[in-house]
């Protein structure tokens, strides 16, 4: 129940970084006197400053909180990193620094769980040339004392996407996408689940999307043009999709989350001979997958949430979406364009660009996969635009909802019923 404010300070003649945690009065946003220094790095070269390092995330019953950190390496150096755990009261419970046996600037530690006995798991991935990627997962036990790795390993599957949960009975969950032979694209989802106690799998399970996902939200044409290439044999399996959540059910199970995105750089020949060609970088980020697994990982049903945003130079600012999920209903808020109001899985998904019949919307996805999209706001809230990356689950059923648009900036609180 406390409001906390994670801040990095540069000094950058030293090409030193600091990282701070610190609480804030809630009635007036004044930092309070109790600043602790988690870390500090010194960087080799300036340019590394600007590297986001840090990420906290809480326990599930937010007694604990986990602040992890990259440490700033070049190519000669070994992957390493550092975490912090603290309880309530902002006090250092225990932290944890570690080298590994690993050397290859493309290794990535992004997924950070923390368990409500302070137990931190990391989820390691390494990208294999037109192979996928491999998968380790770093288990820290009773405050440090105990240490395992567990390898994710489906032979004859190459993975290329992870993400890492918690289940109801305290077992750890891997889960994640495989592809055929392209690694832009992906065949279907894998799942493992270990006992953390006897360091075991409890569980292992994969299985291919069907055609009637791959054809959702397409028009009538491309999906007879798609079903057609599949009765075949061709391959028209998802593409550029990435995992976004894994989300436990109330009932054991889980929901995992995927998004389409897609990257283009496009070279414009220069306005004047001699000058440098411009660069135009186009995201667009498109349809959400969301696979309803029970608890051993086995295929519930699955949806596609149709969704176009596009944007020029900018990182997708206004793109992606938030969820909060409510007795195993979701609840999805982002940027659209208000054509699709009426959107009921058939016939042309109109794109959204911001400033151009924008609207907000919320779609609900029950507990049997059914959709409904509603707008958000009224007509005559829509003075701002949607952050939705920036939406943020607090508790279930409810999230805090962030917009801007030139000097005006929003917070709204969520709460779904």
């Amino acid at each position: 129940d406390k409001l906390c404010l994670f801040s990095t300070e540069l000094f950058k003649m030293k090409l030193m970084k600091y990282f701070y945690i610190q609480t804030l009065d809630k009635n007036n946003f004044v930092p309070n006197n109790d600043e602790f220094l988690v870390t500090d790095f010194k960087y080799k070269f300036y340019y590394l400053l600007q590297e986001e390092l840090f990420t906290f995330v809480a326990s599930p019953d937010s007694s604990k909180l986990l602040v992890y950190y990259d440490t700033p390496r070049d190519k000669s150096s070994r992957e390493q990193f550092g975490f912090h755990v603290f309880d309530t009261e902002l006090n250092v419970l225990w932290h944890e620094y570690k080298e590994l046996l690993v050397n290859d600037l493309k290794y990535d530690i992004d997924r950070h769980v923390i368990n409500n006995n302070g137990d931190v798991f990391l989820l390691g991935k390494t990208e294999k040339r037109n192979k996928g990627s491999e998968f380790t997962i770093y288990a820290f036990y009773n405050r440090g004392e105990g240490y395992t790795e567990y390898k994710v390993d489906f032979p004859g599957l190459i993975t290329t996407e992870g993400q890492l949960s918690l289940s109801q009975d305290g077992k750890l969950i891997c889960c994640g996408f495989y592809t055929r032979n392209d690694v832009d694209k992906i065949a279907g989802y894998w799942f493992v689940s270990f006992d953390t106690n006897t360091h075991e799998i409890v569980n292992s399970y994969h299985t291919e999307f069907d055609i009637d996902l791959i054809t959702q939200n397409l028009t009538y044409k491309e999906e007879e043009k798609t079903r057609k290439k599949d009765e075949k044999g061709k391959n028209v399996d998802l593409a550029n999709y990435e995992i976004r959540e894994l989300i436990p059910a109330t009932d054991g199970g889980y929901f995992l989350l995927g998004e389409q995105l897609i990257v283009q750089e496009k070279e414009l020949l220069p306005a004047k001979h001699g000058d440098d060609p411009a660069i135009k970088i186009f995201y667009y980020y498109n349809d959400i997958v969301v696979l309803r697994l029970n608890s051993e990982g086995s295929l519930v049903w699955s949806q596609k949430i149709a969704k176009s945003q596009k944007s020029l130079n900018d990182g997708g600012y206004y793109s992606s979406y938030g969820v909060t999920s409510q007795n195993d209903n979701l609840y999805f808020v982002f940027n659209d364009n208000e054509k699709n109001l009426d959107y009921d899985g058939s016939g042309k998904v109109y794109t959204f660009r911001a400033n151009q019949d924008d609207v907000a919307v919320v779609v609900k996805l029950d507990t049997e996969g059914a959709q409904k999209r509603t707008a958000l706001f009224a007509i005559d809230k829509r003075d701002i635009v949607l952050r939705a990356k920036k939406c943020k689950e607090i508790n279930s059923g409810e999230m805090i909802i962030y917009g801007e648009k030139k000097t005006t900036q929003r917070f709204a609180r969520l709460i779904f019923n």
